[in-house]
């Protein structure tokens, strides 16, 4: 019987503070990682729309040999959450499951600067990001990082739990009774808003759920970086809090122009990025490279 060779792991196409970027496609370089390296996955990838002619934003993400090549890299448990198209999400969401992958909820993104694509669509408002567990083991969420911030709250302790420890939770417990006050922020909700006027007028303050604007300024998006759906810098960064925890190695197949990796480095989390455009990995290897000169 002939042994299996090994293939060797690939060389990055820009390596720095704890972030790997790799050039190519995917589904190339993913068979290459090494095996459950990675602790979650917080991707963006394409939505199968066409946008603009880009040839890049095809139907990758509706197959399930994509996310099985993702799940190579991953740690049994691993959650995954990845932004998806409303007229498109359906397919992403059917060809992780189909995967292997267990479905575990959705989030919304909603945001009050949207413009119809044309005279027969509605206007866009929000974007769902799926959130998924590899396997049937689900690996604990960062869910007191990530709490929303608020006023001081009612401390509420569940009388069936007394016996056990005197368990205590932040609210809405029924059975339960009041024992004070907590400053801890509140349960991270599977809402994520712009705080725009239009969103504000449809679910009034807004304080249950995390704001966070669209990527305008060159802040978030970084310098010279005219990639057409880049996501806001802190909401990437509140999605790799939840879904990893710190210290573990965050997977972006779909890298984009770099801001998930960004925000892994800020968030304290090694990343590990691949881009199969040549002109993304230039826009994203300077945005590490900014990061890292700051941070020196």
């Amino acid at each position: 019987m002939t042994p299996t060779t090994r293939r060797r792991p690939p060389k990055p196409y820009h390596s720095r503070s704890g972030i790997d970027l790799y050039h190519g496609d995917c589904r190339d370089v993913l068979p290459r990682l090494a095996q459950g390296s990675c602790a979650a996955v917080v991707t963006d990838p394409p939505y199968g729309l066409g946008i603009g002619g880009r040839t890049w934003d095809d139907d990758v993400a509706f197959y399930r040999e994509t996310w099985r090549a993702v799940a190579q890299a991953l740690a049994p448990g691993a959650p995954l959450l990845a932004f998806g198209g409303t007229r498109t999400w359906h397919r992403l969401a059917m060809a992780v499951e189909l995967a292997g992958y267990t479905i575990g909820d959705s989030l919304a993104w909603l945001y009050g600067e949207g413009r119809p694509s044309s005279q027969n669509r509605l206007k866009p408002a929000w974007e769902p990001i799926l959130l998924a567990w590899l396997g049937r083991r689900c690996n604990p969420l960062g869910i007191d990082g990530c709490r929303v911030p608020g006023e001081p709250r009612p401390l509420v302790v569940d009388r069936k739990s007394i016996a056990r420890k005197g368990r205590t939770y932040n609210g809405g417990i029924s059975s339960g009774r009041r024992v004070g006050l907590t400053e801890k922020g509140r349960w991270p909700a599977n809402a994520v808003h712009d705080g725009s006027s239009a969103v504000l007028a449809a679910i009034g303050p807004g304080a249950r759920f995390l704001y966070q604007a669209k990527a305008r300024h060159p802040k978030q998006r970084g310098a010279d970086n005219d990639h057409p759906t880049v996501k806001p810098l802190p909401l990437m960064d509140w999605l790799v809090r939840l879904a990893c925890p710190e210290g573990g190695t965050v997977l972006d197949p779909f890298a984009g122009s770099g801001t998930n990796m960004v925000a892994a480095a800020l968030a304290g989390r090694r990343a590990v990025g691949i881009e199969q455009s040549e002109e993304y990995c230039e826009i994203a290897a300077r945005r590490i490279d900014a990061l890292a000169d700051v941070a020196a």
